[in-house]
């Protein structure tokens, strides 16, 4: 195999392999929240950089008031309440940070409305099914694509390779 055919063949490797981690500091944030079992909700930032400014309603489902929930972590969240309605107001929400509220069991949450400073909140179940699908980030599909076009070139040099071998001892024996 040629030098040149030899770097052309690792620089689209390196290419199609790399770059993976770099590119989601770059991406619009994703938010994911989950509604715990025992009452109260999980706010995590998955992906995405930080976000500056985040205000997220959630509604009881029982139409009890939400007075009685508090905030269990200490990033830098504010909790306030209107009837049976609980806004978290978060600024600056960084990367990997989680926010979790507490409420009585009796206290169900839903979703409500959200209002970010860019990207998106998602519940944790649709955002796990996004994120094994890799796809939603261009630079993963691009990296799939290239890999693969890589791993055909080097399939098909392979075969070359090997069918030349092959017709020169085919030939030779004559």
């Amino acid at each position: 195999m040629r030098p040149t055919a030899r770097l052309a063949l690792l620089s689209l490797l390196v290419v199609g392999c790399g770059g993976e981690e770099e590119s989601e500091l770059g991406e619009p944030p994703l938010l994911e929240y989950e509604l715990k079992s025992d009452g109260g909700v999980k706010v995590r930032h998955v992906r995405g950089y930080p976000i500056q400014q985040a205000s997220l309603v959630f509604t009881t489902a029982n139409h009890q008031p939400a007075t009685a929930c508090r905030l269990v972590s200490q990033a830098s969240a504010r909790l306030s309440f209107q009837e049976d309605y609980l806004h978290l107001d978060i600024a600056p929400f960084a990367r990997k940070s989680l926010i979790e509220v507490d409420c009585p069991e009796a206290i169900q949450l839903r979703p409500g409305r959200y209002s970010l400073s860019d990207g998106s909140l998602v519940e944790k179940e649709s955002s796990t099914e996004l994120q094994s699908a890799g796809f939603n980030n261009p630079f993963t599909l691009w990296g799939t694509f290239l890999g693969g076009m890589a791993g055909l070139i080097l399939i098909s040099i392979l075969v070359s390779v090997g069918l030349e071998k092959l017709v020169v001892r085919v030939s030779g024996d004559d």
